[in-house]
């Protein structure tokens, strides 16, 4: 049994520490199980048994194409291949360089290394694209630096296409009806929008409950709305917790798909309003926001609950921030 990876710990409890020590403790004190590492066991008089074929693949869908699949993964490996080749040439032409052979060897290896290609393409992006295709291309740069050549033009050029746009911000004052319907096509019009589907991290991790997330405002209320691709009037033991932040202070709703009910911790509800149909849809005032004072900017995210196991957060990371509208919000953000 061999036990790989480091990146679903993060999704575990205070980062996988208790789990993997439970783990560990289990192994260890199991007479019929004797942890070892790989050098270990190697070194070891048991017997070893040789694997005649390896099959080639990796841990997402048994095959490549995370990692070479797309133009911009194919791209990075065909200037790494020209960026090696030329290292290799100014080696056999200064075999005594052995300093700077070691310290261009090091970026090379760096950028050997098959994470970059986890964020080019389109399976997987960050708000950070940009900065990891330009420390790859570093990488590269410097072996052309070290050994004096000359860089070619198209390592300037970025390989990533640019950011992906997770969110846009709302535009317009909007009142849309709280039904759970999508009722117009325009009574969403201008709110901002965070593609969640599209919201990457370091795991690979499959369909998400929401796909999308809407949200906008008027000077008296807060909207919130949250696609997917179930029913969700169909959807049994749902809630849904919505929270925002300012500062220190702190407010927080929750809203049963079952029972309709909400809950609020101490702070005024009768006034919220909200919808499961097809669609989720909230309306607060923000005169409801009693916890949290002088507000011009709020933070907000939310957790989605299936009894008790939280099983989505919105965003993944962090919160969306809200510059909370005045009377001349729709004149700013005017468009023809």
């Amino acid at each position: 049994i061999i036990l790989d990876g480091e990146n679903a710990w993060e999704f575990y409890p205070n980062d996988g520490k208790d789990f993997l020590n439970a783990l560990y403790s289990g192994i260890a004190s199991n007479p019929n199980l004797e942890p070892a590492t790989i050098g270990g066991m190697l070194e070891s008089d048991i017997k070893k048994e040789k694997i005649s074929k390896l099959w080639p693949g990796s841990w997402i869908n048994h095959d490549f194409y995370i990692w070479i699949g797309h133009e911009e993964d194919r791209k990075s490996w065909k200037l790494l291949k020209k960026a090696r080749e030329e290292l290799i040439s100014w080696e056999l032409e200064n075999p005594n360089e052995k300093e700077k052979s070691e310290k261009a060897r090091e970026s090379l290896y760096i950028a050997e290394g098959s994470d970059w290609n986890w964020w080019y393409g389109d399976d997987h992006s960050s708000k950070n694209d940009s900065e990891f295709d330009n420390l790859y291309r570093m990488h590269l740069m410097n072996i052309y630096k070290i050994t004096g050549r000359e860089i070619p033009d198209v390592f300037f050029a970025p390989i990533s296409r640019g950011d992906t746009t997770f969110e846009t911000r709302p535009v317009r004052f909007m009142s849309p009806v709280i039904d759970g319907r999508n009722t117009d096509f325009y009574e969403w019009k201008g709110a901002g929008i965070f593609e969640l589907s599209k919201e990457g991290g370091a795991m690979h991790k499959g369909e998400k409950f929401f796909h999308c997330m809407r949200y906008g405002f008027n000077p008296e209320n807060f909207y919130l709305r949250m696609d997917s691709e179930e029913d969700l009037s169909k959807e049994k033991g749902l809630k849904l917790i919505i929270k925002f932040s300012h500062g220190s202070d702190r407010a927080e709703f929750g809203f049963d798909f079952d029972s309709k009910e909400i809950s609020g911790g101490g702070i005024d509800i009768s006034k919220i309003k909200f919808a499961v149909e097809s669609i989720f849809e909230v309306m607060i005032p923000f005169d409801c926001l009693e916890g949290i004072e002088n507000i011009e900017e709020i933070r907000f995210s939310a957790e989605l609950f299936k009894g008790d196991e939280c099983i989505e957060k919105i965003p993944e990371r962090g919160e969306t921030i809200i510059s909370v509208p005045d009377k001349d919000f729709a004149l700013y953000n005017w468009k023809a």
